[in-house]
């Protein structure tokens, strides 16, 4: 009953305060002239009675015939306002409606008893809000101009109390006086309603429209749309890495950069556009354009035009920017959803400057995937949802198992089996990495103390990120489970890619060097895919190069030679390093690696990636080929 209730009071008032599709006047205002135009038209009506009979018979056609089409262009006006118009629409209604009562009023000399005019001077506190700053300005100098011309050049009639010379300077002392107050007022509202707009609505720095203001815009473009209107696109210009400018060149450097963007992008946009600047380096252009080709030349103006080299006192700035566009209806159907697509359109072009992008629903979903993604992330340890699985590698010249590798598992309640080559990037760039690298060298610890003792020839491999290599506190903690005797560190290999391996940066050197001393093995993983030199593997003492599964996969009996791998393989014995080859499936490829002198081999030829129960059968009984 309640909600029913609230219902149809949420009804009633937006039919008597309507949403005008009007970008030039604040919500606010809008409420307050159409409140003002509720309250002239109501003690209008109340006061037409007592008026028409005392015009009536004082036989004053002409103010009679004024009231009857004063009344009658105030209903057109409410008409207007009921239908949905333009508070334009309704405004001229009441202009014509006012100035009507005027002629009338000027034409019958105020009425049979000469007070009419006193009906117009008490509207005067509210003419600001219906016909804004020149309209209430108007009035009252017309009425006043008006009542000295009759004075000057007309009479009054017979029964007008004017005629009495006292009272007639009184009168004409009082009008004066109103329509000095009336003028007054009017300005005095406009500049307070203006400052209060300046400050809602236009950008302090550069002068442009404020977000609130292009917010305002889109919204008055989509009931504009609604009531037939056509479509529109809204564009977005990020500058990048702005915080530089500035912490390097100043503040007053970076709002003079702001300023100069803003006029070169209004250049662009030109005044049919609305140009607005949202936050503190995004801005923002709400255009009629909505073909795809001319928003797209569009874009690169306006991304041209903000990484132009600024010229400010005696340096010269030059500034990365993206730039995101989306059209309505096509993308969205409200304000919200256009401004999402633009920062999802931001968000996936993250490490990409200088491009122009249009907003895609379905990149949309996936980019939002992400997001969900890292969010169950960052609770999935404490979910149990990640585990550890082995994949066993095994001995060429033995056949014995010698280890294997420790993979990463993660079972999503939400999303269920996630990959990780999916899961991994994400844990990287949500800053998780490090987080979970301790958790899998932990649990694994922990698991593989329950193995057999096989001596010192069983080797875990553990992957590490680089950001695991550029934290001392992963040093710390290391060294805390080498200390407590939790790790044996001849029976840990951890795997680093090439790149790391490459990578000058002292902390990730000294990572390295911190793992060699301990006394655990390093290995280069993908091994052949990156563009390390012999004068890195030299540096960084490597025990074990891993073959990328991609050079055994083109190993087969039709193709019977792989160059790149025979050279890893001579390389590497040269170095004295063991070789480990990745995804080895047949025989084929394990009696070419086998030939070569390759040290170890790993492959669903031996075994899947499995928990660790099973891992455990499979050290009992060995890895003999499938």
């Amino acid at each position: 009953m309640n909600k029913t209730i609230k219902d149809r009071r949420q009804r009633l008032a937006r039919f008597l305060f309507p949403d005008f599709p009007d970008a030039a006047m604040a919500p606010p205002q809008l409420k307050v002239t159409t409140l003002s135009f509720y309250a002239i038209l109501a003690t209008s009506i109340v006061a037409l009675p007592t008026t028409l009979i005392r015009d009536v018979s004082a036989g004053n056609k002409a103010m009679i015939v004024s009231q009857v089409i004063y009344i009658a262009l105030l209903l057109g006006g409410l008409f207007f306002l009921w239908a949905g118009g333009s508070l334009r629409q309704v405004r001229i209604c009441f202009g014509l409606a006012v100035a009507m009562l005027i002629a009338g009023l000027i034409a019958s000399a105020g009425g049979a008893r000469g007070l009419g005019f006193f009906y117009i001077i008490a509207g005067y506190p509210v003419l600001y809000h219906v016909l804004g700053l020149s309209g209430g300005v108007a009035v009252p100098l017309i009425v006043a101009v008006g009542i000295y011309i009759r004075s000057r050049f007309g009479s009054f009639p017979a029964q007008s109390l004017l005629n009495d010379p006292d009272l007639w300077t009184s009168f004409f002392i009082v009008i004066n006086i109103s329509t000095i107050l009336g003028v007054f007022s009017v300005v005095y509202q406009h500049s307070i309603v203006h400052s209060l707009y300046v400050a809602a609505y236009i950008d302090e720095l550069t002068g442009l429209a404020s977000c609130r203001k292009i917010n305002q815009a889109l919204e008055a473009r989509i009931q504009a749309h609604s009531a037939g209107g056509k479509g529109f696109s809204l564009i977005s210009v990020k500058l990048l890495h702005f915080s530089r400018v500035n912490s390097f060149q100043g503040s007053g450097f970076a709002d003079g950069l702001l300023r100069a963007v803003g006029e070169r992008l209004q250049a662009c946009v030109g005044s049919d556009a609305v140009l607005s600047r949202c936050g503190g380096t995004i801005f923002q252009v709400l255009t009629d354009q909505s073909d795809f080709i001319d928003l797209d030349q569009l874009g690169k103006r306006l991304l041209e035009a903000a990484q132009r080299p600024i010229q400010s006192a005696d340096q010269a700035m030059a500034l990365e920017s993206l730039v995101a566009i989306t059209r309505f209806p096509q993308d969205g159907i409200d304000r919200e959803a256009l401004q999402s697509n633009i920062m999802a359109s931001f968000a996936r072009m993250r490490g990409h400057s200088g491009k122009v992008c249009f907003y895609d629903e379905d990149l949309h979903h996936a980019e939002a995937e992400r997001f969900f993604m890292i969010e169950e992330l960052r609770g999935a340890i404490e979910a149990g949802e990640l585990s550890l699985v082995y994949q066993a590698k095994r001995h060429l010249k033995d056949g014995s198992c010698q280890g294997a590798e420790v993979l990463l598992r993660w079972r999503s309640k939400r999303f269920g089996e996630v990959p990780p080559a999916q899961f991994i990037p994400l844990a990287e760039e949500a800053g998780l990495i490090q987080e979970i690298s301790r958790w899998v060298i932990r649990t694994a610890t922990e698991e593989l103390s329950s193995l057999p003792h096989r001596g010192p020839s069983l080797v875990h491999a553990i992957n590490l990120s680089p950001k695991d290599l550029i934290s001392s506190a992963f040093r710390e903690f290391l060294w805390s489970m080498l200390k407590s005797g939790q790790i044996k560190p001849e029976s840990i290999e951890f795997e680093i890619t090439e790149g790391m391996m490459m990578d000058e940066n002292p902390a990730i050197q000294h990572t390295l060097g911190f793992i060699r001393e301990a006394g655990c093995r390093l290995a280069i993983d993908d091994f052949g895919t990156g563009y390390s030199s012999l004068s890195y593997l030299h540096r960084i003492r490597a025990n074990n190069l891993k073959i990328d599964q991609s050079f055994i996969r083109g190993i087969s009996a039709s193709n019977p030679v792989s160059p790149v791998v025979d050279a890893i393989i001579s390389m590497a014995l040269s170095l004295k390093l063991d070789i480990t080859a990745e995804g080895v499936e047949t025989p084929f490829q394990e009696a070419y690696l086998k030939e070569r002198g390759c040290t170890y081999a790993q492959g669903w030829l031996y075994a899947r990636a499995v928990p660790l129960a099973e891992y455990k059968a499979l050290l009992t009984r060995g890895l003999d080929p499938a």
